[in-house]
Protein backbone atom coordinates (compact mmCIF):
# COMPACT_ATOMS: atom_id res chain seq x y z
CA UNK A 1 0.00 0.00 0.00
CA UNK A 2 3.00 2.30 0.39
CA UNK A 3 3.25 4.13 -2.96
CA UNK A 4 6.52 3.79 -4.82
CA UNK A 5 7.20 7.54 -4.99
CA UNK A 6 6.96 7.99 -1.23
CA UNK A 7 8.82 4.73 -0.57
CA UNK A 8 11.79 5.72 -2.73
CA UNK A 9 12.00 9.12 -1.04
CA UNK A 10 11.97 7.52 2.42
CA UNK A 11 14.82 5.19 1.46
CA UNK A 12 16.80 8.06 -0.05
CA UNK A 13 16.42 10.19 3.10
CA UNK A 14 16.64 7.46 5.75
CA UNK A 15 19.59 9.00 7.61
CA UNK A 16 17.86 12.38 7.88
CA UNK A 17 14.65 10.71 9.04
CA UNK A 18 16.41 8.89 11.88
CA UNK A 19 17.79 12.21 13.17
CA UNK A 20 14.39 13.91 13.16
CA UNK A 21 11.83 11.74 14.90
CA UNK A 22 9.05 12.12 15.58
CA UNK A 23 8.21 13.85 12.32
CA UNK A 24 5.69 13.52 9.54
CA UNK A 25 7.51 13.35 6.22
CA UNK A 26 5.61 14.68 3.20
CA UNK A 27 6.17 13.95 -0.49
CA UNK A 28 5.25 16.77 -2.83
CA UNK A 29 5.88 14.45 -5.79
CA UNK A 30 3.31 11.97 -4.48
CA UNK A 31 0.74 14.75 -4.12
CA UNK A 32 1.31 15.92 -7.70
CA UNK A 33 0.92 12.34 -8.94
CA UNK A 34 -2.35 11.88 -7.01
CA UNK A 35 -3.82 15.16 -8.22
CA UNK A 36 -3.05 14.40 -11.86
CA UNK A 37 -4.34 10.81 -11.53
CA UNK A 38 -7.65 12.05 -10.10
CA UNK A 39 -7.98 14.76 -12.71
CA UNK A 40 -7.23 12.50 -15.68
CA UNK A 41 -9.34 9.50 -14.68
CA UNK A 42 -12.48 11.53 -13.98
CA UNK A 43 -11.89 13.83 -16.97
CA UNK A 44 -11.84 16.97 -14.84
CA UNK A 45 -10.35 20.33 -15.61
CA UNK A 46 -8.43 22.16 -12.86
CA UNK A 47 -11.34 24.56 -12.31
CA UNK A 48 -13.61 21.58 -11.55
CA UNK A 49 -11.49 20.30 -8.65
CA UNK A 50 -12.08 21.91 -5.25
CA UNK A 51 -9.60 20.46 -2.78
CA UNK A 52 -11.15 19.99 0.67
CA UNK A 53 -9.03 22.14 3.00
CA UNK A 54 -9.99 20.28 6.18
CA UNK A 55 -8.07 17.20 5.04
CA UNK A 56 -4.64 18.80 5.29
CA UNK A 57 -4.01 22.55 5.28
CA UNK A 58 -0.24 22.58 5.74
CA UNK A 59 1.51 25.30 3.76
CA UNK A 60 3.37 22.85 1.50
CA UNK A 61 0.10 21.15 0.54
CA UNK A 62 -1.79 24.33 -0.25
CA UNK A 63 1.14 25.83 -2.16
CA UNK A 64 1.57 22.69 -4.25
CA UNK A 65 -2.13 22.56 -5.12
CA UNK A 66 -2.13 26.26 -5.87
CA UNK A 67 0.75 25.70 -8.29
CA UNK A 68 -1.34 22.95 -9.92
CA UNK A 69 -4.24 25.44 -10.35
CA UNK A 70 -6.60 23.53 -8.09
CA UNK A 71 -9.63 25.27 -6.60
CA UNK A 72 -10.48 24.99 -2.90
CA UNK A 73 -13.44 24.09 -0.68
CA UNK A 74 -13.79 25.70 2.73
CA UNK A 75 -16.12 25.19 5.69
CA UNK A 76 -15.22 27.96 8.15
CA UNK A 77 -13.82 31.44 8.65
CA UNK A 78 -10.53 29.88 9.77
CA UNK A 79 -10.18 28.09 6.45
CA UNK A 80 -11.05 31.33 4.66
CA UNK A 81 -8.16 33.00 6.49
CA UNK A 82 -5.85 30.29 5.13
CA UNK A 83 -6.99 31.14 1.62
CA UNK A 84 -6.36 34.81 2.26
CA UNK A 85 -2.90 34.04 3.66
CA UNK A 86 -1.96 32.18 0.48
CA UNK A 87 -3.51 34.77 -1.83
CA UNK A 88 -6.11 32.38 -3.25
CA UNK A 89 -8.66 34.26 -5.33
CA UNK A 90 -12.26 34.19 -4.07
CA UNK A 91 -13.26 32.97 -7.54
CA UNK A 92 -11.49 29.68 -6.75
CA UNK A 93 -13.36 29.04 -3.48
CA UNK A 94 -16.70 27.51 -2.60
CA UNK A 95 -18.16 27.37 0.92
CA UNK A 96 -19.53 23.84 1.29
CA UNK A 97 -20.63 23.77 4.93
CA UNK A 98 -24.45 23.46 4.68
CA UNK A 99 -25.03 25.01 8.14
CA UNK A 100 -22.76 28.00 8.62
CA UNK A 101 -22.06 30.42 11.44
CA UNK A 102 -23.53 33.76 10.25
CA UNK A 103 -20.34 35.78 10.78
CA UNK A 104 -18.43 33.23 8.67
CA UNK A 105 -20.84 33.76 5.77
CA UNK A 106 -20.41 37.51 6.09
CA UNK A 107 -16.60 37.37 6.11
CA UNK A 108 -16.49 35.01 3.13
CA UNK A 109 -18.87 37.23 1.17
CA UNK A 110 -16.77 40.32 1.93
CA UNK A 111 -13.71 38.48 0.61
CA UNK A 112 -15.63 37.80 -2.59
CA UNK A 113 -16.87 34.22 -2.18
CA UNK A 114 -20.15 33.93 -4.07
CA UNK A 115 -21.05 30.22 -3.88
CA UNK A 116 -22.51 28.68 -0.70
CA UNK A 117 -24.05 25.33 0.26
CA UNK A 118 -27.40 24.96 2.02
CA UNK A 119 -29.82 22.20 2.98
CA UNK A 120 -32.61 24.05 4.83
CA UNK A 121 -34.77 27.12 4.42
CA UNK A 122 -33.21 28.68 7.51
CA UNK A 123 -29.81 28.56 5.80
CA UNK A 124 -31.25 30.44 2.83
CA UNK A 125 -32.39 33.13 5.23
CA UNK A 126 -28.85 33.46 6.62
CA UNK A 127 -27.27 33.61 3.19
CA UNK A 128 -29.82 36.20 2.05
CA UNK A 129 -28.90 38.39 5.00
CA UNK A 130 -25.13 38.02 5.00
CA UNK A 131 -24.31 37.17 1.35
CA UNK A 132 -27.12 38.69 -0.76
CA UNK A 133 -27.51 37.70 -4.43
CA UNK A 134 -25.09 34.77 -4.05
CA UNK A 135 -25.12 31.41 -5.81
CA UNK A 136 -26.35 28.52 -3.67
CA UNK A 137 -26.19 24.76 -4.08
CA UNK A 138 -28.23 22.14 -2.27
CA UNK A 139 -26.60 19.37 -0.22
CA UNK A 140 -28.67 16.27 -1.01
CA UNK A 141 -28.93 13.43 1.49
CA UNK A 142 -27.82 10.13 -0.02
CA UNK A 143 -26.87 6.67 1.20
CA UNK A 144 -23.42 6.36 2.81
CA UNK A 145 -23.47 2.56 2.78
CA UNK A 146 -19.92 1.28 2.50
CA UNK A 147 -18.30 4.36 4.07
CA UNK A 148 -15.93 4.00 7.01
CA UNK A 149 -17.50 7.14 8.48
CA UNK A 150 -21.04 8.03 7.58
CA UNK A 151 -22.07 11.66 7.10
CA UNK A 152 -25.70 11.15 6.08
CA UNK A 153 -27.34 12.02 9.41
CA UNK A 154 -25.98 15.47 10.17
CA UNK A 155 -26.38 17.07 6.73
CA UNK A 156 -28.49 16.81 3.61
CA UNK A 157 -32.00 17.53 2.40
CA UNK A 158 -34.24 14.60 1.51
CA UNK A 159 -34.97 14.10 -2.16
CA UNK A 160 -38.65 14.81 -1.46
CA UNK A 161 -37.81 18.37 -0.42
CA UNK A 162 -34.91 19.05 -2.80
CA UNK A 163 -36.98 20.55 -5.64
CA UNK A 164 -38.99 22.80 -3.32
CA UNK A 165 -35.86 24.15 -1.64
CA UNK A 166 -34.11 24.89 -4.93
CA UNK A 167 -37.27 26.46 -6.37
CA UNK A 168 -37.52 28.64 -3.26
CA UNK A 169 -34.09 30.27 -3.65
CA UNK A 170 -35.13 33.10 -6.03
CA UNK A 171 -37.59 34.33 -3.40
CA UNK A 172 -34.53 35.06 -1.25
CA UNK A 173 -32.75 36.84 -4.08
CA UNK A 174 -30.36 33.91 -4.52
CA UNK A 175 -29.44 31.91 -7.61
CA UNK A 176 -29.99 28.12 -7.53
CA UNK A 177 -26.67 26.90 -8.94
CA UNK A 178 -26.13 23.27 -8.07
CA UNK A 179 -26.65 20.05 -6.16
CA UNK A 180 -23.98 18.39 -4.04
CA UNK A 181 -23.65 14.96 -2.48
CA UNK A 182 -21.27 13.16 -0.14
CA UNK A 183 -21.04 9.37 -0.05
CA UNK A 184 -19.25 9.37 3.32
CA UNK A 185 -15.57 9.10 4.12
CA UNK A 186 -13.49 6.38 2.43
CA UNK A 187 -16.33 4.82 0.48
CA UNK A 188 -15.41 2.16 -2.09
CA UNK A 189 -18.98 1.08 -2.89
CA UNK A 190 -19.19 2.20 -6.52
CA UNK A 191 -22.99 1.82 -6.73
CA UNK A 192 -23.38 4.63 -4.17
CA UNK A 193 -22.03 7.08 -6.69
CA UNK A 194 -24.16 5.91 -9.60
CA UNK A 195 -27.33 5.66 -7.48
CA UNK A 196 -26.77 9.22 -6.24
CA UNK A 197 -26.46 10.51 -9.81
CA UNK A 198 -29.74 8.79 -10.72
CA UNK A 199 -31.45 10.70 -7.91
CA UNK A 200 -29.90 13.94 -9.10
CA UNK A 201 -31.05 13.29 -12.67
CA UNK A 202 -34.66 13.07 -11.51
CA UNK A 203 -34.35 16.37 -9.67
CA UNK A 204 -32.70 18.02 -12.67
CA UNK A 205 -35.52 16.79 -14.90
CA UNK A 206 -38.18 18.30 -12.65
CA UNK A 207 -36.25 21.55 -12.33
CA UNK A 208 -35.86 21.82 -16.10
CA UNK A 209 -39.60 21.31 -16.63
CA UNK A 210 -40.13 24.24 -14.30
CA UNK A 211 -37.62 26.49 -16.05
CA UNK A 212 -34.84 26.12 -13.49
CA UNK A 213 -31.41 25.34 -14.90
CA UNK A 214 -28.48 24.64 -12.61
CA UNK A 215 -24.80 25.28 -13.31
CA UNK A 216 -23.15 22.27 -11.69
CA UNK A 217 -23.33 18.98 -9.86
CA UNK A 218 -20.88 18.54 -6.99
CA UNK A 219 -19.74 14.95 -6.35
CA UNK A 220 -18.29 16.04 -3.00
CA UNK A 221 -15.57 13.98 -1.34
CA UNK A 222 -15.30 10.46 0.04
CA UNK A 223 -13.07 9.12 -2.74
CA UNK A 224 -11.34 6.24 -0.94
CA UNK A 225 -7.67 6.35 -0.02
CA UNK A 226 -7.23 4.88 3.48
CA UNK A 227 -5.74 1.37 3.61
CA UNK A 228 -6.93 0.55 0.13
CA UNK A 229 -5.62 0.42 -3.43
CA UNK A 230 -6.94 3.89 -4.11
CA UNK A 231 -5.82 3.98 -7.74
CA UNK A 232 -7.66 0.79 -8.67
CA UNK A 233 -10.81 1.83 -6.78
CA UNK A 234 -10.84 5.28 -8.39
CA UNK A 235 -10.39 3.61 -11.78
CA UNK A 236 -13.48 1.50 -11.03
CA UNK A 237 -15.44 4.55 -9.86
CA UNK A 238 -14.45 6.50 -12.97
CA UNK A 239 -15.41 3.62 -15.25
CA UNK A 240 -18.90 3.60 -13.74
CA UNK A 241 -19.36 7.35 -13.42
CA UNK A 242 -17.91 8.81 -16.61
CA UNK A 243 -20.64 7.57 -19.00
CA UNK A 244 -23.36 8.77 -16.60
CA UNK A 245 -21.65 12.14 -16.18
CA UNK A 246 -21.39 12.60 -19.95
CA UNK A 247 -25.11 11.93 -20.31
CA UNK A 248 -26.04 14.41 -17.59
CA UNK A 249 -23.77 17.08 -19.08
CA UNK A 250 -25.27 16.63 -22.54
CA UNK A 251 -28.87 16.64 -21.36
CA UNK A 252 -28.78 19.38 -18.73
CA UNK A 253 -25.75 21.50 -19.65
CA UNK A 254 -24.20 21.33 -16.19
CA UNK A 255 -20.58 21.17 -15.11
CA UNK A 256 -19.48 18.40 -12.76
CA UNK A 257 -17.12 19.29 -9.91
CA UNK A 258 -15.72 17.41 -6.90
CA UNK A 259 -14.14 18.04 -3.51
CA UNK A 260 -11.41 15.39 -3.16
CA UNK A 261 -9.39 15.39 0.04
CA UNK A 262 -8.03 12.05 1.22
CA UNK A 263 -7.41 10.77 -2.30
CA UNK A 264 -5.12 13.72 -2.93
CA UNK A 265 -3.13 13.73 0.32
CA UNK A 266 -3.64 10.60 2.46
CA UNK A 267 -0.71 8.58 1.11
CA UNK A 268 1.60 11.58 0.61
CA UNK A 269 2.94 11.51 4.18
CA UNK A 270 4.16 9.09 6.84
CA UNK A 271 4.92 9.41 10.54
CA UNK A 272 8.43 8.35 11.53
CA UNK A 273 8.60 7.55 15.24
CA UNK A 274 11.41 5.99 17.26
CA UNK A 275 11.36 3.21 19.84
CA UNK A 276 12.70 4.52 23.14
CA UNK A 277 11.89 1.53 25.35
CA UNK A 278 10.70 -2.09 25.18
CA UNK A 279 9.15 -3.46 28.38
CA UNK A 280 7.59 -6.81 29.19
CA UNK A 281 4.31 -6.49 31.13
CA UNK A 282 1.87 -9.33 31.85
CA UNK A 283 3.57 -11.58 29.30
CA UNK A 284 3.30 -8.92 26.57
CA UNK A 285 6.12 -6.90 25.05
CA UNK A 286 5.31 -3.19 25.05
CA UNK A 287 7.07 -0.90 22.59
CA UNK A 288 7.14 2.74 23.70
CA UNK A 289 7.31 5.24 20.84
CA UNK A 290 8.25 8.91 21.01
CA UNK A 291 4.94 9.96 19.44
CA UNK A 292 1.45 8.69 20.27
CA UNK A 293 -2.09 8.64 19.02
CA UNK A 294 -2.86 11.95 20.77
CA UNK A 295 -0.46 13.59 18.30
CA UNK A 296 -2.86 13.40 15.37
CA UNK A 297 -3.96 9.75 15.40
CA UNK A 298 -6.81 9.92 17.92
CA UNK A 299 -9.07 8.56 15.15
CA UNK A 300 -7.77 5.17 16.35
CA UNK A 301 -10.14 5.60 19.30
CA UNK A 302 -12.95 5.32 16.73
CA UNK A 303 -11.47 2.02 15.52
CA UNK A 304 -9.62 3.44 12.52
CA UNK A 305 -6.61 1.31 11.62
CA UNK A 306 -3.22 2.46 10.35
CA UNK A 307 -0.36 0.51 8.82
CA UNK A 308 2.71 0.11 11.04
CA UNK A 309 5.99 -0.62 9.24
CA UNK A 310 9.44 -1.37 10.57
CA UNK A 311 11.95 0.77 8.68
CA UNK A 312 13.89 -2.35 7.65
CA UNK A 313 10.88 -3.54 5.63
CA UNK A 314 11.30 -0.71 3.09
CA UNK A 315 14.29 -2.36 1.42
CA UNK A 316 13.77 -6.03 2.23
CA UNK A 317 11.07 -8.45 3.31
CA UNK A 318 11.56 -8.70 7.07
CA UNK A 319 10.50 -11.64 9.22
CA UNK A 320 7.63 -10.70 11.51
CA UNK A 321 7.70 -13.29 14.24
CA UNK A 322 7.51 -11.41 17.54
CA UNK A 323 4.29 -9.92 18.91
CA UNK A 324 4.24 -6.44 20.44
CA UNK A 325 1.90 -3.78 21.79
CA UNK A 326 2.68 -0.32 20.40
CA UNK A 327 2.07 2.63 22.71
CA UNK A 328 2.90 6.32 22.74
CA UNK A 329 4.73 8.37 25.39
CA UNK A 330 1.78 9.98 27.18
CA UNK A 331 0.40 8.97 30.57
CA UNK A 332 -2.95 8.04 28.98
CA UNK A 333 -3.60 4.30 28.84
CA UNK A 334 -5.67 4.80 25.68
CA UNK A 335 -2.54 5.98 23.87
CA UNK A 336 -2.08 2.71 21.98
CA UNK A 337 -1.40 2.48 18.25
CA UNK A 338 -1.94 -1.25 18.15
CA UNK A 339 -2.65 -3.92 20.78
CA UNK A 340 -1.15 -6.71 18.71
CA UNK A 341 1.36 -6.44 15.91
CA UNK A 342 4.10 -8.76 14.66
CA UNK A 343 7.49 -7.19 14.00
CA UNK A 344 10.99 -8.61 13.45
CA UNK A 345 12.21 -10.49 16.53
CA UNK A 346 15.38 -8.37 16.57
CA UNK A 347 13.41 -5.11 16.93
CA UNK A 348 15.24 -2.97 19.45
CA UNK A 349 15.43 0.41 21.15
CA UNK A 350 16.39 3.10 18.62
CA UNK A 351 14.65 1.48 15.67
CA UNK A 352 12.32 3.57 13.50
CA UNK A 353 8.70 2.61 12.91
CA UNK A 354 6.50 4.20 10.26
CA UNK A 355 2.79 4.92 10.72
CA UNK A 356 0.94 5.24 7.44
CA UNK A 357 -1.02 6.91 5.87
CA UNK A 358 -0.35 10.21 7.64
CA UNK A 359 -1.27 12.79 5.02
CA UNK A 360 -4.99 13.18 5.79
CA UNK A 361 -6.65 14.39 8.98
CA UNK A 362 -3.46 14.24 11.08
CA UNK A 363 -1.96 17.73 11.33
CA UNK A 364 -5.36 19.25 10.55
CA UNK A 365 -6.89 17.51 13.57
CA UNK A 366 -5.18 20.12 15.78
CA UNK A 367 -7.81 22.64 14.67
CA UNK A 368 -10.28 20.57 12.70
CA UNK A 369 -11.97 22.57 9.94
CA UNK A 370 -9.80 25.37 11.39
CA UNK A 371 -12.21 25.91 14.27
CA UNK A 372 -9.94 27.01 17.15
CA UNK A 373 -10.04 25.81 20.73
CA UNK A 374 -12.10 28.15 22.96
CA UNK A 375 -10.01 30.74 24.77
CA UNK A 376 -9.54 30.40 28.53
CA UNK A 377 -10.83 33.51 30.30
CA UNK A 378 -10.65 34.32 33.99
CA UNK A 379 -13.90 35.12 35.79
Amino acid sequence: MLPEILKSELIKNSSEIKKNTPSIFFSRNQLVYNYLFFKQHLNFNDEEIFYSIKTNYETSVIETLNDLNSNFEIASFGELQLMQKHGISSKRIIFSNPVKIPSHIECAFKYGVKTFAFDTQSELEKIQQFAPHSNVFLRLKISNKGADWKLEHKFGADRSEAFDLLALTPKYGLKPSGISIHVGWNNNKVSNWTNALKKIEKILEKLKKNGILLDFINLGGGFPAHNIDQYQVLTDIAKALNPVIRGIKDQYGVHVIAEPGSFIVANTAILATQIYDIIKRNSKQWIFLNSGIMQGFAWILSNLKYNILHSSSLEKIADKNSEFVLTGPTLDSHDVFCKSIFLPKDTQIGDILYVFPAGAYINSSKEYNKFPFPELRNI
